[in-house]
Order: structure tokens, then C-alpha cells, then sequence
């Protein structure tokens, strides 16, 4: 007669079917539970998972928002299992800022205390609409440019650090992520207290950015400042070489 199917030896994993010497697979991880499945189990294996996660986010976050240098230090001395991955903590953070942005109106806002859009029927200019169309268009983009531009020229500019290009891309992730999560203070405050344009949210990002500089390469304020605004410019030259043409090739 066939085995059935829930019962498995207790002495082997029954995930990958290495030999067990504790509660947990030294294998894959997979905890021992007995033999069979039961709703006990199943509802247990779902709280374990919604905690584990929910505790890897907040500790992520809470550690960004006290020292954004430091959580990237350890990410990239090793210290993983308790941060989520930079690149996905920053897709994240940044798809809720501009989806911030875009739902309280903020972004027609700023557009249209442009200086350009002060002009006299500039609001109303064919050409000023589409390029507001195009760049809300591409909004994500542009803001998830800053991560490879921003690690590569932190990365010519600190050789001496000795972190790999993979290290200074996963700093600027969480600080992209955590800036543009608190910028999103910035995007309510605009809404519902005073209408400030980019003011809030360029404070708030560029401190992330600094602060997290000074203690991720161990720079002073200055030259923190000088690193973040050097990676600022050469991004803005980049930005333009590629928005521009597109730009033009789109109401072409």
C-alpha cells in the first residue's frame, strides 16, 4: 500500500529532504512541524510571514529616518537579513511619492508657479501642456535616474573608500527611498497647510542625502554637501541630454 502523501519522515526536512537536527532545516530554513498539514500550522506560516516582513519594513525605515548612512553601511558590510533590499525599498518609496504627488495636485501646482508658466497665456500654451503631459509621464523615470548616475559619481569621487560601484548604488537607493518618503511630508504640507512649491521636499531630500554622505563615507558637512551637489549637477547635465530629445521627438 502507498504512503499518503501528508505523511513524511519527522527526521527528514519536508521541504528539501535534508536530514533534520534541530527545529529548523539547516538547509533551507523551512521550520520542523511534524507530520501533515492543519489549520493551526497554515495560520501560523501566514502571521510568521506578515511579521517577518512588516518587521524588516519598519526596521528599515526607522533606520533610515534615525541614520540613512549607517543602514547602508551595514547593508554593505553584510548586515542583510534585517533591511529590506535597497532596490526595492527604493521602487517602492518612490512609486508612493509620486503617486503622493500626482493625487493632491501638487505636481500641476508646482508646474504652474513655474516662472515660464506666469507668463501671461503661458498656461494655456499647446507647448507648456505637453511638456507638463510629458514629464508627469515620465516622472518615475526621471527620479529613478538618480540612482545610477548619483552611485557612479559618488564612486569616482570617494576611490579611497574602497566600496564597490554595487555599495555606492545601494547608499543612494535608500537615501533616493527614504528622501522621497519623507518628501512626501512635504507634498501634504503644500496641500493642506501653505503651498511652498519644491521648498519642503528639496530640504527634507537633500538633508537624507547629506546627512546619510556624512556617515556612510565619513565626511564632514561640507564635503557631503560638496559629494551631493557634485552628483546633483552631473545628473541634471544627464537628465536634460536625454529628457530634451525625447521631448522634442514626442510633440514632433
Amino acid at each position: 500500500m502507498s504512503q499518503p502523501v501528508d505523511v513524511i519522515d519527522d527526521t527528514e526536512c519536508r521541504n528539501c529532504g535534508a536530514v533534520l537536527t534541530g527545529k529548523y532545516c539547516s538547509a533551507c530554513g523551512q521550520r520542523s512541524r511534524g507530520v501533515g498539514l492543519d489549520a493551526g500550522e497554515l495560520a501560523s506560516e501566514a502571521l510568521d510571514s506578515i511579521v517577518k516582513i512588516d518587521g524588516k519594513l519598519w526596521r528599515t525605515f526607522l533606520g533610515l529616518t534615525k541614520n540613512p548612512g549607517l543602514v547602508a553601511k551595514n547593508y554593505a558590510q553584510g548586515m542583510r537579513a534585517r533591511y529590506v533590499n535597497p532596490l526595492r525599498y527604493c521602487f517602492a518609496a518612490v512609486a508612493i511619492s509620486i503617486a503622493a504627488t500626482i493625487w493632491t495636485g501638487e505636481f500641476d501646482a508646482i508646474s504652474e508657479s513655474l516662472i515660464f508658466v506666469q507668463l501671461e497665456g503661458a498656461a494655456n500654451d499647446p507647448v507648456v501642456q505637453e511638456l507638463n503631459t510629458f514629464l508627469m509621464r515620465y516622472l518615475n523615470v526621471m527620479s529613478l535616474l538618480t540612482v545610477p548616475v548619483y552611485a557612479f559619481v559618488l564612486m569616482l569621487l570617494t576611490r579611497r573608500s574602497g566600496y564597490s560601484y554595487a555599495s555606492h548604488f545601494s547608499f543612494v537607493c535608500y537615501v533616493v527611498g527614504q528622501g522621497a518618503l519623507l518628501g512626501v511630508l512635504g507634498t501634504f504640507f503644500n496641500s493642506y497647510v501653505y503651498f511652498l512649491g519644491i521648498l519642503p521636499s528639496l530640504v527634507i531630500t537633500n538633508f537624507v542625502y547629506i546627512y546619510g554622505a556624512m556617515r556612510f563615507y565619513g565626511r564632514g558637512v561640507w564635503a557631503s554637501t560638496l559629494l551631493i551637489s557634485t552628483s546633483f549637477f552631473a545628473y541634471m547635465v544627464i537628465l536634460f541630454a536625454i529628457i530634451y530629445p525625447l521631448f522634442i521627438l514626442d510633440i514632433l
